[in-house]
């Protein structure tokens, strides 16, 4: 029996100003499985300095509220569109223990440190999605870098084979929001210079 991977993202996000994201949380809590969970992550990110491989980034990242857990490492694809209602990208995780060792690990395959964020917020869960409501911060920083918004982002992460069905759970969700938050594709691709 082969095992399935999951290596597929496909997603949409958007933005909540503060004074509607009580409203969101309460409509989450609602139409998801789980009540939601507070988490505070730490991300690294590194960037590939083995030419040829410029771009290629590898992330880190670890939970502040329970540091007895593994860090995970993943990489992110380029986002693409194929399917022009969501954005999509090859992704890869594995947990890793100790931090220490993972951060040596990386930067011993040639990538460098980039930068650091710290998210904080609620992830809720339905079926195979993950529903993130939070704000990102600069480590040692109390201000978040938006301080009027959170960032909302509806995700699906599973094997090739269950994309279709993912990005059907993706637009119900967003059909489902949309009174409250504009999820769609954001270009993510970093400015040229």
């Amino acid at each position: 029996q082969q095992q399935r991977v999951p290596n597929t993202e496909v997603y949409l996000q958007g933005s909540v100003l503060k004074p509607f994201t009580e409203f969101l949380l309460t409509r989450l809590r609602g139409i998801c499985d789980s009540p939601g969970d507070e988490f505070r992550d730490q991300e690294s990110v590194f960037t590939c300095a083995v030419p040829g491989l410029s771009g290629t980034r590898l992330r880190l990242r670890w939970s502040l509220l329970h540091p007895h857990l593994p860090a995970y490492l993943r990489y992110l694809g380029i986002p693409e569109s194929a399917d022009h209602r969501v954005m999509s990208r090859a992704a890869y995780e594995v947990p890793v223990f100790p931090l220490d060792a993972a951060r040596q690990l990386v930067e011993s395959m040639g990538f460098q440190h980039e930068f650091d964020f710290i998210a904080e917020g609620t992830v809720f869960r339905r079926g195979l999605l993950k529903i993130t409501v939070y704000r990102v911060y600069r480590p040692g920083a109390h201000a978040s870098l938006a301080p009027e918004s959170s960032l909302v982002e509806v995700s699906g992460l599973g094997p090739s084979s269950l994309t279709a069905g993912m990005v059907e759970s993706v637009l119900s969700v967003r059909d489902q929001l949309k009174s409250l938050v504009l999820l769609a594709k954001h270009d993510q691709k970093a400015p040229k210079a």
